[in-house]
């Protein structure tokens, strides 16, 4: 049976819970939550909220008189917030949390009825295979003004993912990674528009501050070598067959991607805050 959606982030996001914080995530968390105006009182969603870097972060500024409900699909990731809710006590009164997919809003009855002034989804809107989809019913829970504040990654940040997930549509190996619609610069702008939102803010966010880095043709067998060695890369590494074409396939996408000799690779993100409409 293939592995969903919520299943491969399951996977994914179970294995690096105990270092997720140990990274770039916290910084990225933070310009999350500032560009996003965050006001006293105000209700937030907080979408894939993880190990609750943005989730506690809103909740002081929201204060007692706001509340922050965060969804996340794995339990592991889940498990570090609600330990710091649980070591927070009162302090955390107004955050609850829920683990639950998504991508499925309307099956988490704790929902049902609730409008929000503000929603967050960072760094997970390419998790999921279907993120117009996804978008349209996150919309139906904001408010009338309510903003909502998510990105999509550049279209060649992370390259050796992205051209993975091209090998995997090719041989039909499944990826916990869906930016094929991640065309160019305005894609993350156009899909919240076409969720009948109005984007009035785009940021380009660098992540890591490693900057842009550019890699030689002869280097595809070593970035696809190092792939295999993640979690994200788990399914092209067995059996051999597989491990093999997918290397061919990877090598041909890799050779197309570059320019004079050469596979640039963009750190960082395009964030963007849109607001619905009275």
């Amino acid at each position: 049976m293939a592995e969903t959606q919520a299943d491969a982030a399951k996977r994914l996001y179970n294995f690096r819970a105990d270092n997720y914080e140990n990274s770039w995530h916290p910084s990225f968390a933070r310009t999350f939550t500032e560009m996003a105006g965050i006001q006293p009182g105000d209700q937030v969603l907080d979408l894939a909220c993880g190990t609750g870097l943005i989730t506690f972060d809103t909740a002081n500024r929201v204060g007692p008189s706001g509340k922050v409900i965060g969804v996340d699909v794995s339990e592991g990731m889940l498990g570090v917030a609600q330990a710091k809710k649980q070591q927070k006590g009162d302090r955390a009164a107004n955050i609850e949390l829920f683990l639950h997919d998504i991508a499925d809003l309307d099956g988490l009855p704790d929902l049902k009825e609730k409008q929000f002034d503000v929603i967050t989804c960072a760094s997970a809107l390419v998790l999921l295979k279907d993120a117009n989809a996804a978008l349209a019913v996150w919309t139906r829970y904001l408010r009338p003004g309510g903003k909502l504040i998510t990105d999509a990654p550049h279209p060649r940040n992370l390259m050796v993912g992205k051209l993975l997930e091209t090998v995997g549509e090719q041989i039909g190996v499944p990826v916990p990674y869906h930016r094929s619609w991640v065309k160019g610069q305005h894609s993350l702008k156009e899909a919240l528009e076409n969720a009948g939102l109005v984007v009035e803010r785009e940021e380009f966010v660098e992540q890591t501050r490693l900057g842009t880095q550019y890699f030689g043709i002869d280097e595809a067998e070593d970035r696809f070598v190092s792939q295999l060695m993640t979690e994200s890369g788990r399914n092209f590494r067995k059996p051999t067959e597989v491990r093999e074409k997918a290397l061919e396939a990877f090598k041909r996408e890799w050779e197309k991607a570059s320019v004079n000799g050469k596979v640039e690779d963009v750190d960082g993100v395009f964030v963007a805050v849109a607001r619905k409409q009275h």
